[in-house]
């Protein structure tokens, strides 16, 4: 005999004999007999009452909800879950009867279980899709953009996942909110730029000085993390308006020995908070965006040398092509040091043409400049430097890869150091090369792992600032 199971009495309804697929829950052919065999039942404790397998409580629950008839697949969708708690599509059942019924929150909480207890990637998908919409209904976009990076993780095809990401990018537009949250990790051999060798040379003079063991390039686990807001004031077909905060962290862990090395934990790490005002316009029938942008903040450092500082930004992006376009930037930043106006200011220039070629793939060349200016003697500096970049639009295997080759010079005129001044003044040449690795099918709701290794070298005519560092950075970035 068939085990029973103890439920609510189930009204038959007349003229349910077909089978119905809701819009938002398609049941795959056999669906219906994933959680129960085919010969359970469920039953009131009255003997009078008719008996009805899952598989037939299933059929009529979609036909009261093609019906019109939300309240009777409630009690249906009630029935198999006292069958089942974790009957996936009886939550999913429950979900849609609320919807119907105008219990939306109620109806979001019902989706959310039977996401939770799905056990095939359409039930993941249907119930992921079905949670986005009733979110995207009470106006909460950024929790129906999560279910919708879920719905696309889940998706049984590429079809049904490239509309999840379509849908979840229209969403990201119309949110006003901006939330970005970011952290990686990276074992470093130089987690302080510190010099490769043991003593300081300067070119053009006879002297040798020792270099504290601080100043030496020392092994460590660089940890960031970064939570970045945004907010949208105002919005048109031209322009838009935003503010935003960034709370950036950064900790560097050293092992025993280089802390008795060391003679203690020098404290390499440092808090970055700031606030900031963005203005992006675009003229009408125009190639050309701009945007200006002003920023506060302030910079902690464990070992010292705070500063607060503001700073201005304007942008410019210029569509050159359907497959090429420009992006430059000019900086001006303010800097004061414990609340005295000490007279520091940095000016940076950047400006990168992307090119798609015919395959997809992506190049992007950057030209970068820096003027420094301080009221320190001999610290002032300016840089230059080019950078090349290639991405591959189709993985390796399971793996997405881009490279960066980089060269900056700098010169810092009448440098002196511990009272000699350095012939023609200091001059740095830094040179590095990296690769990104993303592993996509490695993910969880559209977010995946990525690995960054990166070789760099700096040479100095002040042996000081000959520094070498290899790392291999591992943290998380969205696919879409």
């Amino acid at each position: 005999m068939a085990q029973r199971h103890k439920g609510i009495g189930l009204r038959v309804l007349t003229g349910a004999v077909a089978v119905v697929a809701l819009p938002l829950f398609a049941l795959p052919k056999g669906a219906v007999a994933q959680t129960e065999p085919a010969q359970t039942e469920l039953a009131q404790s009255e003997p009078e009452q008719a008996r009805l397998s899952v598989q037939d409580a299933r059929v009529l629950g979609l036909e009261a909800i093609r019906l019109g008839r939300p309240e009777l697949a409630a009690e249906i969708a009630m029935a198999l879950l006292a069958a089942d708690p974790a009957d996936s599509f009886g939550h999913f059942l429950m979900a849609n009867s609320l919807m119907r019924m105008n219990e939306p929150r109620m109806a979001e909480r019902a989706a959310k279980q039977a996401y939770r207890y799905a056990k095939t990637p359409e039930q993941s998908f249907q119930s992921a899709r079905l949670a986005a919409d009733l979110a995207f209904q009470r106006g909460a976009l950024t929790t129906s953009q999560w279910w919708l990076r879920k719905s696309a993780e889940a998706a049984p095809d590429e079809a049904r996942m490239a509309k999840s990401i379509a849908l979840f990018r229209g969403v990201k537009r119309r949110n006003p909110w901006r939330v970005q949250l970011a952290f990686s990790a990276r074992p470093s051999d130089n987690v302080n730029n510190g010099s490769s060798g043991q003593y300081n040379i300067i070119d053009g003079l006879p002297f040798v000085g020792k270099l504290s063991e601080d100043a030496q390039a020392v092994k460590g686990v660089v940890a960031e993390a970064a939570v970045t807001l945004g907010y949208r004031l105002r919005q048109s077909g031209q322009s838009e308006t935003s503010v935003g905060a960034q709370i950036t962290t950064r900790r560097v862990h050293l092992s025993t020995g280089e802390k008795t090395r060391l003679g203690g934990d020098p404290g390499f790490g440092w808090n970055r908070i700031s606030l900031s005002l963005r203005h992006e316009w675009a003229p009408a029938d125009s190639r050309h965006r701009f945007s200006l942008e002003g920023t506060a903040g302030r910079m902690d450092y464990q070992s010292g040398s705070d500063y607060s500082f503001w700073g201005l930004a304007l942008g410019h992006r210029a569509i050159l092509s359907e497959r090429a376009f420009l992006d430059s930037a000019i900086e001006a930043e303010q800097r004061s040091d414990q609340g005295t106006r000490r007279g520091d200011r940095s000016y940076s220039i950047r400006s990168s043409l992307i090119f798609q070629r015919e395959n997809k793939d992506m190049i992007a060349a950057t030209l970068l400049g820096n003027r420094f200016d301080t009221t320190i003697t001999g610290r002032s500096s300016t840089m230059v430097g080019a950078q090349i970049s290639y991405t591959l639009a189709d993985p390796i295997g399971p793996v997405g890869l881009s490279g960066s080759l980089g060269l900056q010079r700098s010169q810092a005129n009448g440098y002196s150091l511990v009272g000699l001044t350095v012939p023609g003044g200091k001059k740095d040449t830094t040179r590095y090369a990296e690769v990104q690795m993303q592993f996509n099918d490695v993910s969880y709701a559209g977010f995946a792992p990525h690995l960054r290794l990166r070789h760099q070298s700096t040479r100095s005519n002040v042996s000081r600032f000959d520094a070498r560092e290899v790392s291999a950075t591992l943290g998380i970035a969205s696919k879409f």
